[in-house]
C-alpha cells in the first residue's frame, strides 16, 4: 500500500496554546473527515496506516495532538479540568472550517481520547456525525494499583500536578513486538501521569456512561475483552446505555489495549472502513 501524503498543521486554541495536527488528505474526492483523538501520552502522527486505509475511500484523516502531548504546547499530562481537552477539539473543528456543514465529521478516539471524543460528541451534536471509540477509558478504577490510588487521592489535594509515574510499558498495550519496539523508540510517546489528570479522567469517564443515552449519532465501539488498561465492564455499560439506534460493538479476543497497533490492526482498520462505507460513503 502506498503511503498517503502527510502534512503538519498548527492550530491555536481559545486559551492561547499552539497545537500540532497531522493531516492526511483523501486520494479521491473528499467525502468527509475522520478526526483522530489519541490516548494519553501518545500523538496523532501514529495513525498513518489508518489514513492509508481510509484515504482511497475519500476520507481525510486528521490526527490531533492534545495539549501536552506529541508536538503540542503544554506540560505533559497536566490539566486543571478535563474540559480543557474539549478546547483542543474545538480548535480542530474550527480548523475544518465549513467542511462539517455538507460532509460528515467523524470522531475516532482511543483510550482517554475516546472519553474526549464522547464528550465532544455530546457538546457539539450539530457538528459531529459519527463516533468511533477504540478501547475507551470510561472506567479505570480497578486498573489502578492500590499504591497509585492512595497517592492520587493525597496528591490531588496537596500537589495535584505532581507526577505519579513515568512508566510506559508497550507490552501492556500491544502483543505486536514490532509495535512495542516502535513505541519504545518514539520520543513523542511518554507515560507521564499526574494525580489531577487521573482524577479528572475517572470523573469524565463516569459522565460519559451516565450521559450515553443522550448520544443518538452512529456509534462504533471496539474493545479487547481482556484489557489491562481499562475496565471493559464500563465500556459495555456505556454501549448498553447508548441512545443511538445505530450502534455497533466489535471485540478482538486475542488483542490488547491498542487495537490499531496490535497484530490484528489490519482487521480493525478494515472494520472501521466498512462501518464508514455503509453509513456515509454509500449514501
Amino acid at each position: 500500500m502506498v503511503s498517503t501524503a502527510h502534512t503538519d498543521l498548527q492550530l491555536k486554541t481559545a486559551d492561547g496554546l499552539r497545537l500540532h495536527l497531522s493531516r492526511w488528505e483523501a486520494t479521491v474526492p473528499v467525502c468527509g473527515t475522520v478526526l483522530v483523538i489519541p490516548g494519553k501520552g501518545e500523538h496523532g502522527g501514529r495513525y498513518t496506516r489508518l489514513a492509508d486505509c481510509l484515504a482511497p475511500m475519500g476520507w481525510r484523516v486528521w490526527g490531533l495532538d492534545l495539549r501536552g502531548q506529541g508536538r503540542s504546547e503544554g506540560p505533559p499530562a497536566r490539566v486543571d479540568r478535563f474540559g480543557q481537552f474539549l478546547i483542543d477539539v474545538e480548535a480542530a473543528l474550527e480548523g475544518l472550517g465549513n467542511t462539517g456543514k455538507d460532509r460528515p465529521v467523524v470522531l475516532l478516539g482511543y483510550s482517554m481520547g475516546a472519553v474526549v471524543a464522547t464528550l465532544a460528541a455530546l457538546e457539539w451534536p450539530e457538528r459531529i456525525r459519527g463516533l468511533i471509540c477504540v478501547s475507551p477509558a470510561f472506567s479505570i478504577e480497578n486498573r489502578l494499583p492500590r499504591a497509585t490510588k492512595v497517592a492520587m487521592h493525597l496528591l490531588n489535594w496537596l500537589a495535584p500536578h505532581r507526577i505519579l509515574t513515568r512508566e510506559y510499558n508497550p507490552a501492556r498495550v500491544t502483543t505486536d513486538v514490532r509495535e512495542q519496539e516502535r513505541i519504545a523508540a518514539d520520543p513523542l510517546i511518554n507515560g507521564i501521569t499526574r494525580a489531577r489528570l487521573v482524577s479528572e479522567l475517572r470523573r469524565a469517564g463516569r459522565l460519559c456512561i451516565v450521559r450515553a443515552e443522550r448520544l443518538t449519532l452512529p456509534t462504533l465501539v471496539l474493545l479487547a475483552p481482556v484489557d489491562a488498561v481499562v475496565e471493559v465492564a464500563g465500556t459495555r455499560q456505556f454501549f448498553d446505555r447508548l441512545g443511538s439506534n445505530d450502534r455497533m460493538l466489535k471485540e478482538y479476543a486475542d488483542c490488547r489495549h491498542d487495537l490499531l497497533h496490535d497484530h490484528r490492526s489490519a482487521q480493525v482498520q478494515s472494520d472501521i472502513q466498512s462501518w464508514l462505507q455503509q453509513r456515509y460513503v454509500s449514501r
